[in-house]
């Protein structure tokens, strides 16, 4: 009975356990721990004067199986770490709400230690730079999951992106002109995308809304012709970050073709898409990279046409274009 008393009670407190909040702390500097109500706290926003001392960093963040997390909650535990190495501050430098992958609020700050004049005087307006700074918000605790890591805005992908490219593309049916007949020939495509994706840690999974004109031109005798395509349609996309800077992408997609050809021929399709690109970031909100991708239009066979057991009556191209990522949302 009491080897079944002890176990009860051991899987209640590792159960209360993982339904906190993890804390972690990374300390430089400590003082005899002070009362909690001591503690002050600044938001991300506000400025702390530069007569202050850095103490560490402290981070609240979700084990997974959290429920008690509301904010209130976790800058509360924040600042008990904060009041036990004798720091009367609390400056918040990452704020994490509530999202798809969790449903905590989460913080990182830094724990520092101010005159009672810098706490009971607040800044009324912004002073001088040279009078102010902003504690180091890279001294993130050491001890932090890389899902906590992962879950920062730079070690994810950009949830709302604009993507251009441009670059060389090849037909690789067979074509036929009053000049010839073609296979792989070579001209230009121009493409654009708007792309929402859902983020879970370093991956992303969404969808988008992409556009693409090709042109390819036949010359010689008796004319120059020129070969068109514009495709428009919804894509699934997905992302992953592989470092901090370095992404991959895929996609796939379906939508509608418009073929023409100068002065003869105007006729929709079917359209069908999937590219792979990856990228390097370059700032906050750019990442540019390179992509490849593979089209099928599908068209309605003439009377007529014969055509072999594995041959359709369309077009099929793939291209290799440069592209620029830019985010368009800044968290």
């Amino acid at each position: 009975m009491k080897k079944q008393i002890i176990f009860i009670s051991s899987l209640l407190a590792v159960l209360m356990t993982a339904c906190s909040p993890k804390v972690v702390t990374d300390i430089a500097v400590s003082y005899p721990a002070i009362p909690v109500d001591s503690v002050e706290v600044f938001e991300e926003d506000d400025y702390v004067v530069a007569t202050g001392e850095y103490l560490g960093t402290v981070a609240v963040y979700d084990r997974g199986m959290t429920s008690k997390c509301k904010y209130d909650y976790v800058v509360q535990l924040a600042k008990e770490r904060t009041a036990a190495i004798g720091g009367n501050a609390l400056q918040l430098t990452r704020h994490l709400t509530p999202s798809f992958q969790s449903t905590c609020h989460q913080i990182q700050a830094n724990m520092l230690r101010l005159s009672e004049f810098d706490i009971n005087a607040p800044l009324l307006e912004v002073p001088d730079a040279d009078s102010l700074r902003r504690f180091p918000s890279e001294r993130f605790a050491a001890g932090v999951s890389n899902w906590q890591l992962d879950t920062l805005p730079e070690h994810q992908p950009f949830r709302d992106a604009f993507i251009i490219g441009a670059g060389p593309m090849w037909n690789r049916s067979k074509i036929e002109t009053g000049n010839g007949t073609y296979e792989n020939k070579s001209g230009y495509s121009i493409a654009a995308t708007y792309r929402h994706l859902w983020l879970m840690g370093r991956s992303g999974l969404g969808f988008g809304l992409h556009g693409q004109y090709t042109n390819t031109s036949f010359g010689g005798y008796p004319r120059t012709a020129r070969m068109e395509t514009f495709f428009i349609g919804p894509t699934l996309e997905m992302s992953y970050l592989t470092t901090q800077s370095w992404s991959w992408d895929l996609g796939y997609g379906l939508g509608y073709t418009r073929y023409s050809e100068t002065g003869t021929t105007t006729e929709n399709a079917f359209g069908s898409l999937m590219h792979v690109g990856a990228g390097k970031k370059f700032s906050r909100n750019l990442i540019f990279g390179i992509d490849y991708s593979f089209y099928t239009h599908r068209f309605k066979k003439p009377a007529g046409v014969q055509l072999a057991k594995n041959e359709f009556y369309g077009l099929q191209t793939s291209n290799i274009a440069l592209r620029l990522l830019i985010n368009i949302y800044d968290k």
